[in-house]
């Protein structure tokens, strides 16, 4: 025996199709919410790999040039900017073009920001040729970044007591 089947329409009440239509839309944004965090997420860590290239380029001019090794001594004999030479101020130059950039990138939310960057900073800058550089130097970068730099210098300066003294 075979039966003819005869299609009857469902009509859904409004509030049933209303409420299908919210759990597609909630559904949705979540989806595209767990996509942007993850985009997010990913231009960071690349954000951070291009830094870290960065700054390794920047430190091996200071391993391949033995005439650079003097400005990161605690000893050295440099106090003022003009007593650098050319190489030291070029080295000294990215090394603060670099600090800058990721200082503003951590700013704007593309990189995570690193408490202990702010150490790093401090001692490095208070050594007496970076500081002699950066109070030459200063005045030519964005007044947020030069407050960070110092900050920096004043709180965790390996020789703030000196730096101090010198007007940093």
């Amino acid at each position: 025996m075979i039966l003819n089947a005869v299609a009857v329409p469902v009509v859904l009440p409004a509030t049933s199709v209303a409420i299908a239509q919210l759990i597609v839309v909630v559904i949705g944004a979540s989806l595209t919410i767990i996509q942007i965090t993850r985009n997010v997420t990913a231009n960071r860590i690349a954000n951070l790999l291009a830094v870290t290239k960065n700054h390794r380029e920047i430190w091996s001019m200071l391993m391949d040039r033995d005439e650079l090794h003097e400005i990161m001594m605690t000893s050295s004999k440099i106090r003022k900017a003009n007593e650098l030479s050319t190489e030291q101020r070029l080295f000294l130059n990215f090394l603060l073009l670099h600090m800058a950039a990721a200082f503003a990138s951590t700013r704007s939310g593309l990189l995570t920001r690193n408490k202990s960057v702010s150490t790093d900073v401090g001692e490095l800058m208070s050594l007496p040729a970076p500081f002699a550089f950066w109070s030459e130097q200063k005045r030519f970068h964005h007044k947020p970044f030069a407050r960070f730099v110092d900050r920096s210098i004043k709180k965790y300066g390996s020789l703030s007591s000196e730096t101090a003294a010198r007007g940093g």
